[in-house]
């Protein structure tokens, strides 16, 4: 049986991947987007969660079904913050009304035979394409420091995005391994479920309680509507002058409703700190912060991100492309359209921030990099 053949396949189904499928279906592409929709939003993030988001940053872009469409349509449009559960109405109602083409089924193998890619999924499909787009967000990048859990068991510790139901941790003592928005959001969550004391440590001092300013956010996009590639050209001095300031605005702030809802009896922060030592002691966990803290805990969480390192994507282990793909550090070095050194192969979302800067590891990235990527896969058909 004959494989078929796109102009252009979309690995993920999350914000990125849904975007320029949008685009890729109005201007008439063949295309097909593989992967479960919102699957790590629906997995990987608790239903209790607050997104630092506003009502312009959305999916669409062709600017038709906003996420402020959707808040007036549902009434939601007086909220001052919005749910996890709110944004998975929007991504569903956004689906409903794009009808794109969407195949629910996992990449398990891509390789690349002269100037075509054939993908092999979990469904014993084989589809073939001369331009891939990889837009599978943070899901195989968390980051656990290995020098803190290498002496114990690893149902004595988890990341965030794999601890979403707290019900589970009433009545334990979690240590936080963090000092970001996720860290203090986590440690709320579990507070308000009954867990009995959380410890947070974080090598930083604690980041201010204060509404992030994103009017950043906004100057940056007129900047890529104006001309898609003037961050790519700047020198790496303005690149990091632009990034520090989008960190500041991005991880140095933590949304100030959360000081109003950590139960203050229930959790203690050590800034300026670090674990080190572990050890198990029979059912708990006995663990050395610095020289002179020892707390007991019985379980620890890692609020401590994540770290792009493209070898640790299952489908990219057995291809015959991944050795030959440019990388620092992990990450893709990617051209100012977002593409590989091999030719066809994209990235983008959390996997292109290296080359294209901090704002792509956010939502409101997604609409530019779809705009910018289609564009370069047009004139290459």
């Amino acid at each position: 049986m004959k494989s078929p053949k796109y102009d252009l396949i979309i690995i993920g189904a999350g914000p990125y991947g849904l975007s320029l499928a949008t685009i890729a279906k109005a201007k008439g592409l063949k295309y097909l987007v593989l992967g479960k929709p919102l699957e790590f939003w629906d997995n990987n993030m608790p239903k209790e969660m607050i997104l630092r988001s506003g009502k312009g940053w959305h999916i669409d872009p062709l600017e038709v079904h906003t996420f402020q469409k959707f808040l007036l349509e549902r009434s939601y449009d007086d909220l001052n913050y919005f749910s996890k559960k709110i944004f998975i109405e929007y991504g569903r109602w956004f689906l409903a009304k794009k009808q794109l083409n969407i195949a629910e089924e996992y990449v398990l193998n891509i390789n690349r035979e002269d100037s075509i890619y054939q993908l092999d999924t979990s469904d014993n499909n084989t589809y073939i394409s001369s331009a891939v787009v990889v837009a599978i967000g943070a899901k195989y990048f968390y980051y656990i420091p290995k020098d803190i859990v290498s002496n114990i068991p690893a149902n004595f510790y988890s990341h965030t995005c794999h601890t979403i139901d707290f019900h589970g941790y009433a009545n334990k003592r979690i240590l936080v391994v963090g000092g970001r928005q996720s860290a203090f959001e986590w440690a709320t969550l579990l507070t308000e479920n009954g867990c009995e004391k959380v410890t947070l440590s974080y090598p930083s001092s604690t980041p201010s309680f204060s509404k992030s300013n994103w009017g950043i956010a906004d100057e940056l996009v007129k900047k890529y509507e104006e001309n898609p590639n003037w961050y790519y050209n700047l020198s790496q001095e303005k690149k990091s002058k632009i990034d520090q300031s989008f960190w500041k605005e991005g991880r140095l702030k933590i949304e100030p409703w959360l000081e109003e809802r950590l139960k203050k009896d229930k959790y203690v922060a050590y800034p300026n700190s670090r674990v080190t030592s572990c050890t198990q002691k029979g059912d708990f966990l006995e663990i050395q912060i610095d020289a002179d803290i020892t707390v007991k805990v019985d379980h620890i969480l890692f609020a401590t991100g994540y770290k792009v390192d493209i070898a640790r994507i299952p489908f990219m282990k057995n291809s015959n492309i991944v050795e030959g793909i440019d990388t620092i550090n992990g990450s893709p070095v990617l051209d100012e359209n977002y593409q590989s050194n091999q030719k066809g192969l994209y990235f983008t979302g959390i996997s292109s921030t290296k080359s294209m800067g901090l704002f792509f590891g956010f939502l409101i990235g997604v609409n530019v990099a779809s705009l910018n990527i289609f564009n370069s896969i047009e004139k290459n058909l």
